[in-house]
This record gives structure tokens, sequence and C-alpha cells, in this order.
């Protein structure tokens, strides 16, 4: 039997099964056959869609910070996000600038594997989670061993920076802004120990620099 028989003969024996069937039959029939086939068919559909857009959403951020031991204020957010690419300008329209909130809460006690944290935290770094962090003074010092601080002495050797003050790491490097009150001002924070440190991204130099720039403006 040809494979063009074949098909033909098991259409015809379908139509064979369902034409004396009632309505509620041939429910019941495509309930027990079919269904479950039609909800992975959807299930898997929706996951690939939701999955492009995410990459698509992705795709288009070029930015993105949190903080470290403690919070801002929601309504600052937009300042580091919207805000910022706006003060970029027309060559970064339809990019997107993130703001992740607080990347992680050390615990106190001795109860907590320092090493575990530690990779936690610079595993989502290395991922590309975080291009710059705000952190407390004690949290910086807590993270001063793990090497994800970059070395920013390119921005302290520029003339234009003279008046921003520089934060060095425990090998003597400069790794850190600590924030000015006027800028703390900005993200709505009362604190004068919040440093700015960036990840080690190279290729982020650059915006690292205009971010600099749109915060002491």
């Amino acid at each position: 039997m040809s494979d063009s028989d074949q098909v033909k003969e098991s259409v015809t024996t379908e139509k064979t099964k369902k034409q004396p069937m009632t309505f509620k039959q041939k429910l019941d029939y495509f309930k027990d056959y079919y269904l479950i086939k039609v909800i992975l068919v959807i299930l898997a559909l929706v996951f690939v869609g939701l999955f492009i857009k995410d990459a698509i959403k992705n795709s288009k951020t070029i930015y993105t910070g949190g903080t470290v031991g403690f919070d801002l204020y929601e309504d600052k957010n937009s300042f580091l996000t919207d805000g910022f690419i706006n003060y970029l300008g027309d060559g970064y329209k339809g990019k997107t600038a993130k703001f992740g909130g607080n990347a992680l809460l050390v615990p106190e006690g001795q109860e907590y594997d320092k090493n575990s944290i530690e990779t936690a935290f610079v595993a989502q770094v290395n991922a590309g989670m975080y291009n710059y962090l705000f952190m407390t003074k004690k949290q910086f010092e807590y993270f001063e061993e793990v090497d994800f601080y970059q070395d920013i002495s390119y921005l302290q050797k520029d003339p234009k920076y003279a008046d921003i003050e520089f934060v060095t790491g425990i090998t003597g490097e400069t790794v850190g802004i600590r924030l000015s009150e006027n800028v703390l001002t900005k993200l709505g924070l009362s604190d004068t120990d919040i440093y700015l440190v960036f990840a080690i991204k190279k290729d982020q130099d650059d915006l690292n620099a205009k971010f600099v720039d749109y915060l002491y403006s």
C-alpha cells in the first residue's frame, strides 16, 4: 500500500469514527484524543512568544544599576532610567536603562557563609545584571576583597572631575565615588556614606562617564 493510500485510509477511518457520533460524543472524543495536545501546543507557543518578547526587551537594555544595603524610593527610579536615557540624547532612542533595586541583602550573624554570599553576588554581576551599584560604606568594605570593582582612575585623571571625591580599594586602585550631598539629594538620600562603583566591564567606560556626568550635572 502506497503512502497516499495509507493517508486516505486514515482519513476515511477518522470520518467513519465521527460520522455516527452525537455532538456530545464528538466533544468527548476531542477531549480524550486532542485536548491535551492542543493545550501543549498553545503553552509551547506562549512560552516561545514570551521568550522572544523578553529577548527583544533585553536587547534594548544598555545600562543597569542597583543598590546594595539600602533601597531607593520608587519615584527615584525614573531619574536613573528614563531620565538617563533622555540625557543621552537622540542616539539612544529606543534603548532602555534599568534599575533593579536592592541587588543583595548582606545578612548578619555567623550562620551565613560569606563565600556563598560573595559567589551569588559576583554571579549576578558577571551575568551582566548590574553595570553599576550604589553601596553603603559598610557594604562597600564588605565586598572590597571580591574582585569586581572596576578601576575608574581614568575618570579621576580627567580635570572636569576634580571636585569629585574618589574612593580607593585595598590595593590602592580608584574603584568608587563617594556621592556628594547634591547627588544624594537627587536620589532622595540623606546618608553621606553612599558609594558609586562600577562592575568590571571595559566596554562600558563611555556610558559610565556619561552616567557620572548626568549625576553631577
